[in-house]
């Protein structure tokens, strides 16, 4: 699937990624594991008050955690969340608004 993701980080600053990626229930599932670890891995914290993590809870979480500059910086890393976020998802276009916490497809 093609896919086309743009991360906003605030008013100056986003980013728009393209990546071309398999999709299926295998590639949804792994891809849901990956912000699972990654989550985990980078010390995320629940947005809600019930401190119950959603998928689009992750996908935030993430793409905060590893900021705009690393983001722009590492274009494999880009590509990797952008990847996994239209695998997860199954959606060719992703938004992730971070100032509105919001991911809309």
């Amino acid at each position: 699937m093609q896919g086309h993701v743009i991360v906003i980080f605030d008013a100056q600053r986003s980013l728009e990624l393209s990546v071309d990626v398999p999709t299926g229930a295998d590639q949804a599932h792994a891809a849901r594991e990956w912000f699972e670890q990654t989550w985990e891995s980078l010390g995320c914290e629940p947005l809600r008050v019930s401190g119950k993590v959603l998928l689009l809870d992750k996908i935030l979480g993430v793409a905060d955690s590893l900021g705009y500059n690393r983001l722009a910086s590492k274009s494999d890393q880009a590509r990797e969340f952008a990847g996994y976020a239209v695998q997860a998802l199954e959606k060719p276009r992703v938004t992730v608004d971070l100032p509105g916490l919001a991911v809309v497809y």
